[in-house]
């Protein structure tokens, strides 16, 4: 279950919460007897209680707010950890929980069903009472159950926590806060819990210098708690940590919530060579849900098969639980009655081919192929031959269901169906759990690019390692590219939070410096809610070239005693580079590979970059460089010594009227020709191709002219404007580059 590392802020009164019977109910109940995993939970949630506000307000004579970010995957357990943080709030005091359930009806009961049954609130005796979108006339029942805490002759016991949930819309909050003012004298700190908390509560109007209705009526419900703490749960944090720091909403601690083990998130679908077999492109000419085709994709009917093979193969073992598809057209409900069309007909016309022995033959060609596909991912599937004796009853019995706004369709009932194939859009989006999902066919686009976006329809992230083989993912071959992008960037961001809580494990994380990396083509959140002061920083291309070097000579002349003394235990190591082909007329350089986190830690970092404009674009390298060695630290990188001792040594260093420079380190391609046949390849590929692995760093050396070609200096006879100068040029490949997000704290 999920472990946690976080980064709070002293309270204003320091204490120590305890781990109680309610917080051991429920662990035991949901992790049975996995000690490892029940520690771990208890660990977690302790953890999170401890940066809350302490049960008791010790400041009634002025408001008093703490707001935390509660971070795990998509899927990974949050609702577990809120549920659990609720348990242990009752037994240490609190008397008070609001949960902020979700913007869809359908969402926000799901939420309410599972925390009834995790808590067992349903049952005699239990310590706790709960209400839905409570009202005027609720008043006075609640004041009761909040007020029992201060009776000295009441049991504990017989003390209960009351739980409010409430759908996030701004009628249901702004009647909230009109029943929670009345209720200030006795409530004590409450405990506010916000799920998905990245979705419609942020400012979307802050560009406006407005506030947006739901917003505006979630601040109203806090106004009206004197003391409190707001706990925001996500699996997409990008916009509570990109919004104004100074914002009510912007957290003062974080929490970052490690998945159990048999968590399978993106790095095992889209990182991994297992994955590979589990993700499967949908074509551009099937990938347009929208299209008015007569004949439905024929990968959609390849998923089918493959779901129900599995369906058939679940339904062998007996096992409990569900097996489920999930189809995620677009938005638009008219791509999901076409789907749902489609689906229908096909299972439909299975069953007619199946119960006829010709039809049968003319069907099994086609299954057998995904049988084969299925095999190669679960070695210990049933035989083929078995698996079709039971395809009729597997199909017979998956519940067909559309899910969407004009479906009459909230809650599923799961348990009355071993396996179930869903259609439908938004209602499968975000928060949506789907009990067994394995085949997830999706044919659309990335859309206008936001990460958080994206991520949040990634429902068939989970708990599903024990199952993972019988797994496909059908997707649009950008929306593919996307994920793979979104995986380094989650895990930015989580590096980001980790980071920072080793280095100042008692700050606030309002005034700690967001920096996060993001792919080209994303965004991290819609822009309406982003503070306007974020900046993204994009290095332009893979070369880091040294621009500015006049400005401080000495600086360069340091790097190069660096880099020398960095190189001398390594000569062994260099060796004339392979890069140009023999016949050439130029010396050749010297290169060795070595490891990049010996390059970084014990030469880049101590490298001086004079001039501010080449300061932005090296702290860009470096902060890409330092991230891939998070993930891959074992990888080598390139140095080169580009012409040593070579007499090709001037170059013409351009200064600008706004005093910026310019300069051109790399010879050209030096092409091969025969007079008779025109070009012949090249003697040399020119500097720019002299690179390998992820990482390389050159290091030429230059007679400077300033504002002079060389042409022209020799001809004057003039002298350079310095001499012997150390110039940099860093590559880094596709792989390492990517953008930058940055938020600075307020002075």
């Amino acid at each position: 279950m999920n472990t946690t590392i976080s980064l709070q802020s002293g309270s204003e009164k320091d204490w120590d919460p305890k781990i109680g019977e309610e917080l051991r109910s429920v662990s035991k109940q949901k992790l049975e007897n996995d000690t490892d995993a029940i520690e771990r939970l208890h660990e977690a949630t302790i953890d999170i209680l401890r940066q809350c506000k302490p049960p008791v307000n010790s400041t009634k004579a002025r408001p008093s707010y703490r707001t935390g970010l509660v971070v795990g995957r998509v899927q990974s357990g949050k609702t577990l950890s809120f549920t659990s943080v609720a348990a242990a709030a009752h037994d240490n005091g609190y008397r008070l929980i609001v949960v902020l359930a979700g913007t869809q009806k359908n969402l926000a009961e799901q939420t309410c069903r599972r925390l009834m049954a995790d808590l067992d609130i349903d049952e005699y005796r239990r310590p706790w009472v709960m209400k839905h979108n409570p009202k005027q006339s609720d008043v006075s029942n609640i004041r009761a159950v909040l007020s029992a805490w201060d009776d000295p002759d009441e049991l504990e016991e017989e003390r209960h926590t009351y739980i409010i949930t409430v759908l996030k819309h701004q009628a249901h909050l702004r009647r909230l806060a009109t029943v929670l003012r009345e209720l200030a004298d006795v409530m004590d700190s409450p405990i506010v819990i916000d799920d998905e908390a990245d979705q419609a509560g942020l400012n979307t109007r802050v560009r406006q210098g407005e506030q947006s209705t739901i917003y505006s009526a979630i601040l109203e419900m806090r106004r009206a708690m004197p003391s409190h703490t707001y706990l925001q749960y996500t699996a997409t944090p990008q916009g509570p940590l990109l919004i104004s720091l100074i914002d009510l909403l912007s957290p003062n601690f974080a929490s970052v919530l490690r998945p159990g083990q048999d968590y399978v998130g993106g790095e095992d679908f889209f990182r991994t060579t297992n994955g590979v077999a589990l993700v499967r492109p949908i074509p551009p000419s099937e990938a347009d849900a929208d299209a008015e085709d007569v004949q439905p994709p024929e990968t959609l009917h390849e998923a089918m098969r493959l779901f129900f093979l599995g369906v058939a193969d679940f339904n062998a073992s007996q096992a409990r639980g569900n097996r489920s598809m999930m189809v995620h057209p677009s938005r638009l409900i008219g791509s999901h009655d076409r789907f749902y069309r489609w689906v229908q007909s096909a299972v439909s016309d299975w069953q007619e081919l199946l119960a006829d022995e010709s039809g049968r033959q003319q069907l099994l060609p086609d299954f057998f192929h995904c049988y084969q596909s299925l095999k190669a991912t679960v070695p210990q599937l049933r035989p083929f031959d078995e698996l079709v004796r039971r395809l009729p009853k597997a199909i017979a019995r998956t519940q067909v269901e559309k899910v969407n706004s004009d479906s009459e369709t909230n809650n599923l009932t799961w348990r009355q169906h071993p396996s179930w194939l869903l259609v439908g859009g938004q209602k499968l989006d975000r928060g949506f759990t789907v009990e067994g999902l394995t085949v997830t066919y999706m044919p659309r686009g990335v859309g206008v690019g936001n990460a958080d976006t994206v991520q949040q329809r990634g429902r068939f992230f989970g708990y599903k390692r024990p199952y993972l083989g019988f797994c496909r993912l059908f997707l649009e071959t950008g929306l593919i590219d996307a994920y793979r992008d979104y995986v380094e960037h989650e895990r930015s961001i989580h590096d980001f939070l980790l980071r920072a809580a080793a280095q100042t494990p008692s700050l606030d994380l309002s005034r700690v410096r967001r920096e996060i990396l993001i792919g080209k083509g994303m965004h991290p959140t819609r822009s309406s809610i982003m503070d306007p002061s974020v900046e993204r920083l994009s290095k332009g291309n893979n070369w880091f070239r040294q621009q500015g070097m006049l400005s401080d000579l000495s600086a360069c002349r340091k790097n190069l005693e660096l880099f020398e003394a960095f190189i001398e235990p390594l000569q062994d190591l260099f060796v004339p580079d392979d890069f140009g082909k023999p016949g050439g007329d130029r010396e050749r350089h010297r290169v060795a590979d070595v490891p990049l986190k010996d390059l970084y830690e014990n030469l880049l970092v101590d490298f001086r970059i004079p001039g501010d404009q080449d300061a932005e674009d090296w702290a860009n390298a470096m902060f890409l460089i330092r991230n891939r060695l998070e993930q891959h630290p074992d990888e080598l990188a390139m140095l080169a010594r580009m012409r040593p001792g070579d007499g090709d040594r001037a170059r013409q260093i351009k200064v600008h009227a706004d005093r910026r420079a310019s300069l051109n380190p790399f010879a050209g391609e030096v092409p091969g020709r025969d007079s008779s046949r025109g070009p012949q390849g090249s003697i040399y590929p020119g500097d720019q191709k002299v690179h390998r692995h992820e990482v390389t760093l050159q290091i030429h050396v230059f007679d400077l002219y300033k504002n002079m070609t060389v042409a022209q200096a020799k001809k004057a006879e003039a002298l350079p404007e310095a001499s012997n100068v150390p110039v940099l040029a860093l590559w880094v490949s596709d792989g390492v580059l990517s953008d930058r997000i940055i938020l600075e704290p307020t002075p």
